[in-house]
């Protein structure tokens, strides 16, 4: 189990913000480790909160300047951009409809062909604007948090879609990875709060004999994060995402021929 963990650990540390979806991988992953969804539901949670943690200690200043008055206005566009997962997220997990596409992996493999598509064109010199946060309108922002909503599905990433989001509402780019990874901490700390809660009332939390697993790969999964985010804004900096476009393009297809030839067999 330690090297499960730990091997997952690296793989949400590199594509919780390389854009070729964690969720998605780790859903793969998980069925190619023979890894139960119980069990992968709650690796899920610690691992992305390991590398919430790598986007707090990146982001530390910027966070700390954001308790400025001037800084106001910031905060209530995180909020607003903040609403669209939030109504997304409970609509899916009350329906039922969230544990089901983890478990069928058509879904995480649709997911990394429409995450390609969206590296692909929504990547060009005309994406580039000239806006900073604060230029932003309430009603920026809620668009741009609908495309972070709609990474909820695996396979779509989340950094991916919201980037391009951000720079469709004319953000420059340092502007857009901000923002992106600003709306990242709630998104992922309070879905991560609703999962360890459900897990504790339907008492499916992790033997303790894996206990020491768990802390290990959140250690891990936050400094290999660290990392990824300093890639990503370097790859957003010589200004193509499209290597991440062509590895989502061509595992989104082997995952879906692979899923085919289970059904048949």
């Amino acid at each position: 189990m330690y090297l499960k963990i730990i091997f997952l650990a690296v793989l949400q540390g590199i594509t919780e913000f390389l854009p070729v979806s964690s969720s998605g991988q780790l859903a793969i992953f998980g069925k190619l480790l023979n890894i139960q969804d119980s069990e992968t539901l709650l690796i899920t949670v610690i691992l992305h909160a390991g590398t919430l943690l790598a986007i707090i200690i990146y982001y530390f200043n910027i966070l700390l300047s954001l308790c400025l008055k001037k800084n106001r206005k910031i905060i209530f566009l995180i909020l607003i951009g903040t609403i669209p997962a939030v109504i997304f997220g409970l609509f899916l997990k009350k329906s039922g409809i969230a544990d089901k596409m983890f478990s069928n992996l058509f879904v995480p493999g649709i997911g990394l062909l429409i995450t390609g598509t969206l590296l692909r064109f929504g990547m060009n010199k005309k994406a580039d604007g000239t806006k900073e946060i604060d230029q932003l309108t309430f009603k920026e922002s809620f668009l741009i948090g609908i495309f972070q909503a709609v990474a909820i599905f695996p396979g779509i990433s989340r950094s991916g879609s919201t980037i391009i989001g951000s720079l469709k509402q004319k953000l420059n780019r340092n502007a857009a990875a901000t923002f992106c990874f600003l709306l990242a901490i709630p998104a992922i700390g309070g879905a991560s709060f609703l999962e360890l809660l459900s897990a504790f009332k339907d008492k499916s939390i992790a033997p303790s004999d894996t206990y020491g697993a768990l802390v290990i790969g959140f250690i891990i999964s936050a400094v290999v994060g660290y990392f990824s985010l300093k890639i990503l804004l370097n790859s957003l900096k010589k200004g193509s995402l499209n290597a991440y476009a062509y590895y989502c393009y061509a595992t989104g297809i082997v995952v879906l021929i692979w899923q085919c030839f289970n059904l048949i067999n």
